[in-house]
């Protein structure tokens, strides 16, 4: 009696399996994992599978991989909003290239660990991007020795969230292979298009520890702001980079390597902040663009250049056409602000084609001519060794520059090594003992000038004049050196121009200078100048968001009469509201701001000149997103 029942159980179920569909959404236990889709995953509780997705709404540590004779699915992982999960993967490959605006996995506002076990590979690819999804209040950190390979025919590889502001979040890289291309206009790790606005996402934080990242664009930028074709649209900032070690190759063929995004007849993104602690980086620009800095725009203004700080490691950058280090570039608009370069250890190497190595943004108007724009382009080097070459253009074009150590060389084949608007200075401070060379090299058809410094026993100062868009450089009498820090007593000095032989004698009285210029066809002219008051800026240091407010703090300056903050929902300050502060001041809270909105802040200085104020440089734009 007992078989029999057992019988008729097993015919039951055998003729049941003919005539009822498989529910594709079944959850099938399959020795240590649970199958659900086309993935295993070893946990029985923590997720759901509904439709070809995967939700992870729980926290906890999983391990996802594929089923084992499923080659590829179309199925979406996602880790919902406020989950903290560590997911062990092993081998996946999720393709999704015919579902345009379909990401492989997505991470909505939580904070998510992957380790990719072994020598497995997570190979997502996508139509329109982003492939894998990091929401701007969401931190993705990728280890193990496995392989990340995102790939999307347009848009972001590895990209903030479409439906919302399209900001990217935060990424860290420990170790492992990161692979990000994307074959139109698009970003490999950064800001993401918005399905319903026409807005760019920014870019967000980066940090790389370790590892190898490989990121190749055709249109766009690698690392940073979000490009836009829309008319009159503006594109994403480029956010910062914080490279502790490992190796980074960032290449486009038209945009930024790394920093903010094109756009068409819109502002382009600002350049990214950007900190080399250690490792290598390489930046590429093929046709046209930069390298590191501001993007480029067709009709509108291109990008400021943002930040670039190196303190050890290795880092070379090269671009076609355009500032390889700079602001963005404009055919019809203005060209961006210059990169605030400083470089205190490591290896630097900038090399361009035609443009600017290091330095400016440029305008080209209809007729072809390039002019540099060097408003906020600083260059410093406290140590390492710096190279910048340009073979058709500028191989440095600043409003200051300074070197304090390590060893220099600017050199252009067929124009000038350093380019600056009228009554602009470098200036060469050489402490002494110090093992350092700087070299200055400019050809001009057959005649070139040269300069080569090595160590010296006392301090001194170096200065070079900018006038009619040539840089005279000024090599001063060291024998009146003072000998202290800082310390140095200007007296005659003598100069070399490109290609002919000048002579300048110049003294100060008051804050008038007279220079009077002798060049070898005896043809001597006298120019005056009055100087022009440089007021001290300064920068934010901390900008946090709070419940309808915003706290802002900043780099105190002495010798001013106030600060002044301006805020707006719009990146280049459209309707900003002002707030003065008094000096003594370093922070305060903005408030009745808007919930959900993302409100952009900078500050400058000012001094009093009788009742009339004398205003610093806006400092570097930063922005949250308002509680």
């Amino acid at each position: 009696m007992k078989t029999k029942r057992i019988q008729s159980i097993i015919l039951v179920a055998a003729l049941t399996a003919t005539v009822v569909p498989v529910n594709v959404n079944a959850v099938v236990k399959e020795e240590n994992f649970v199958r659900v889709g086309d993935f295993l995953i070893s946990e029985e509780e923590g997720y759901s599978y509904d439709e070809g997705v995967l939700s992870i709404f729980d926290d906890g540590e999983y391990t996802i991989e594929m089923v084992d004779d499923v080659e590829s699915t179309s199925d979406t992982i996602r880790v919902d909003k406020g989950v903290n999960a560590d997911i062990n993967f092993g081998d996946i490959s999720i393709d999704k290239t015919t579902d345009l605006g379909g990401a492989a996995i997505v991470i909505d506002d939580a904070t998510v660990s992957f380790n990719i076990i072994d020598d497995a590979v997570v190979k997502l690819a996508t139509g329109v991007g982003p492939g894998l999804v990091v929401s701007d209040d969401s931190t993705l950190t990728v280890g193990g020795n496995g392989v990340l390979d995102v790939e999307v025919v347009a848009g972001a590889a590895i990209g903030g969230n479409p439906y919302d502001t399209g900001d990217f979040g935060e990424l860290v890289i420990n170790n492992g292979t990161i692979n990000a291309e994307s074959n139109l206009r698009g970003v490999g790790i950064g800001g993401s298009y918005t399905i319903d606005s026409s807005e760019a996402g920014n870019g967000g934080n980066v940090i790389v520890n370790d590892g190898t990242v490989n990121i190749k664009v055709s249109d766009g930028v690698a690392i940073g702001g979000m490009s836009t074709d829309d008319d009159y649209a503006d594109a994403g900032d480029g956010g910062k980079l914080t490279v502790n070690g490992g190796t980074i190759n960032a290449e486009v063929n038209t945009g930024t390597a790394i920093g903010g995004g094109y756009s068409l007849n819109g502002s382009a993104g600002d350049g990214a902040e950007i900190i080399i602690n250690g490792g290598c980086v390489d930046a590429k620009n093929v046709l046209c663009g930069g390298a590191i800095g501001g993007g480029y725009s067709q009709s509108g203004n291109g990008g400021n250049g943002g930040s670039l700080v190196v303190n050890g490691g290795e880092f070379t950058a090269d671009a076609f056409v355009g500032a390889t280090i700079g602001g963005g570039i404009s055919t019809g608009g203005l060209p961006g602000n210059g990169v605030e370069v400083e470089v205190n250890d490591g290896k630097v190497k900038v090399t361009n084609k035609f443009g600017c190595a290091i330095g400016a943004g440029v305008f080209t108007d209809s007729e072809g001519n390039s002019y540099p724009n060097t408003n906020n382009a600083s260059f410093t080097i406290n140590g390492g060794k710096v190279e910048t070459y340009s073979s058709n253009g500028v191989a440095l074009a600043c409003a200051d520059i300074t070197v304090c150590g390590g060893e220099f060389e600017a050199k252009s084949d067929k124009n000038v090594a350093f380019y600056s608007e009228d009554d602009k200075n470098i200036e060469l401070k050489i402490n002494p003992g110090e093992d350092k060379k700087i070299v200055f090299e400019v050809g001009v058809g057959e005649g070139k000038a040269e300069y080569e410094g090595s160590p010296f026993e006392t301090e001194y100062s170096e200065t070079g004049k900018f006038e009619n868009g040539y840089c005279h450089f000024v090599e001063e009498d060291k024998s009146t050196s003072s000998g202290e820090t800082g310390g140095v007593e200007l007296k005659t000095t003598a100069a070399a121009t490109v290609g002919e032989t000048t002579t300048v004698n110049e003294t100060t009285i008051a804050n008038e200078t007279t220079a009077v210029v002798t060049t070898t066809n005896n043809v001597e002219t006298t120019k005056k100048s009055s100087e022009k008051t440089v007021v001290s800026p300064t920068k934010i240091t901390k900008l946090k968001a709070k419940k309808k407010a915003v706290f802002v703090k900043w780099k105190k300056v002495k010798k001013i009469a106030g600060y002044q903050i301006q805020y707006s929902t719009k990146k280049k300050f459209g309707k900003a509201k002002t707030v003065n502060v008094k000096k003594n001041k370093t922070s305060i809270t903005i408030k009745k701001l808007k919930k959900n909105k993302r409100y952009y802040v900078r500050i400058r200085t000012y001094i009093l000149q009788g009742e009339e104020r004398k205003y610093s440089d806006w400092s570097a734009a930063k922005y949250k997103k308002i509680k």
